[in-house]
């Protein structure tokens, strides 16, 4: 013999599984957070100031004098100007689209192939590799040498990766129980 041409060999890809740190398929979406916190505070007026008006004590600097709203209301255009929307709660209504993978890439597989000049695979082997990206061809270092037997490892799979595809959050966090408080500037 010359020369060995080994053909490709045959794979099967092993799928990729999407999964989370926690080994889950789907996660759920970060829990929502509030991003300003208020305490409201009820305090009595006192005494008269003015005909018709209620006096309060001076706020603290931590505070701000406010009157307090259910619902979503305008403040009125002098006085208490200012305006905070705040809620009582949220409904989390949002979820994640499942992780998927895509088709493995960049796998491959390979053996060893042992070439013997006699039947009885007794002789020196001549080793000589295959894969499966395409045939491979040997020349024989010591040409005219006879192929008695051939016997080949099994195959070792080399894993590609996958694309990771999903995992995208569809809905919102719909706030409820609305409060207006307006404010003296």
């Amino acid at each position: 013999m010359q020369s060995v041409t080994i053909g490709p060999l045959g794979k099967q890809d092993i799928g990729c599984a999407a999964l989370d740190k926690t080994g889950a398929t789907t996660t759920a979406p970060p829990k929502p957070s509030w991003s300003r916190m208020a305490r409201v505070c009820e305090g009595s007026a006192y005494g008269k100031c003015a005909p018709d008006e209620h006096c309060a004590p001076k706020p603290s600097a931590d505070f701000r004098q406010c009157v307090y709203l259910t619902g979503l209301h305008a403040c009125p255009a002098e006085g208490y100007v200012e305006q905070f929307v705040l809620y009582e709660e949220f409904k989390d209504e949002r979820i994640c689209t499942a992780c998927t993978c895509g088709a493995p890439q960049g796998s491959s597989c390979s053996s060893e192939i042992s070439l013997f000049a006699d039947a009885a695979c007794t002789t020196s082997p001549w080793i000589a590799s295959a894969g499966s990206d395409g045939p491979t061809c040997h020349d024989v270092a010591s040409k005219g040498r006879a192929l008695g037997a051939k016997t080949a490892a099994p195959p070792v799979y080399h894993a590609g990766s996958c694309a990771p595809a999903g995992g995208d959050v569809e809905g919102e966090v719909a706030l409820a129980g609305p409060r207006t408080l307006c404010c003296l500037v």
